[in-house]
């Protein structure tokens, strides 16, 4: 997702990094009792929840026109909405250089104690979709692919240092090594979760894959939702002659932010 990044640095806005600003959120479970949501790998129940987003407030302007053109792709709010099961749906016709991101209003911590939930739906391996974060300073403020869909299959990738240095669990750069199930096209739910100086990203309650070392930032990262063509503008990622011109799409049904 990293290719032609183009920030807009009178989009930048002062990330808060307090813990007090962001707002605690609690569901009612059934008999009348307060259910307590918590992330679902079990290594992580022991954070709290302290914000969440709907797919509405996703598929909603505050998100859907980004001023970054992240990833090289310009705001495309028509290819953003909101689907009868109240999920955010961004999707791509697959044309060549269609594509539509939807992304956070501002950059949110990934400081040691964070932790980023997402129930997550991908349709197609064959175009180019996922869910990713990025620093302001881009490269050295850090690239996290937590879901890269491409070529068939989905990767996880981390781009960082002025050189744009990356470690990745796809074949042609790699550097990571996955150690559970990989996801597939369908529902799943991705946590990423921030350590010093380490990242663990959690597909379905299982850990498959950490990426650790000094290289690992804690620089603000924006949070995009996307979907493109295997054909982007300024770079093909499609495997075979059968991934050009698929339509596909990404949906969230929530984002919850945890801390310790």
């Amino acid at each position: 997702m990293s290719t032609a990044y183009r920030p807009r640095t009178g989009r930048v806005v002062m990330l808060l990094l307090a813990a007090a600003a962001v707002t605690a959120t609690v569901c009612t479970g059934s008999a009348g009792q307060a259910a307590v949501i918590k992330p679902l790998p079990s290594p992580l129940r022991g954070y709290h929840l302290a914000k969440a987003f709907t797919g509405s407030d996703i598929a909603g302007p505050a998100w859907d026109r980004p001023g970054n053109d992240p990833g090289g792709c310009p705001p495309n709010p028509a290819q953003i909405s909101r689907t009868k099961a109240g999920a955010a749906e961004v999707r791509t016709t697959g044309d060549a250089g269609n594509c539509a991101e939807a992304e956070s209003p501002h950059p949110y911590p990934t400081l040691p104690g964070y932790v980023y939930e997402v129930s997550l739906y991908d349709s197609s391996f064959k175009d180019w979709g996922g869910y990713w974060t990025y620093g302001t300073n881009w490269p050295a403020g850090g690239e996290l692919d937590a879901v890269e869909s491409t070529q068939g299959q989905s990767y996880v990738s981390y781009h960082y240092g002025d050189t744009n240095t990356t470690v990745s669990t796809n074949p042609w750069q790699r550097g990571l090594t996955a150690v559970s199930k990989n996801i597939t096209t369908g529902w799943h739910i991705v946590d990423v979760a921030y350590f010093n100086q380490k990242i663990e990203i959690f597909y379905d309650g299982h850990l498959y894959v950490t990426i650790a070392g000094s290289y690992v930032t804690k620089a603000g990262a924006w949070i995009v939702f996307g979907d493109g063509s295997c054909q982007s503008a300024t770079y093909s990622v499609c495997a075979t002659a059968a991934d050009i011109g698929v339509a596909g799409n990404v949906q969230v049904k929530w984002l919850r932010i945890f801390l310790q």
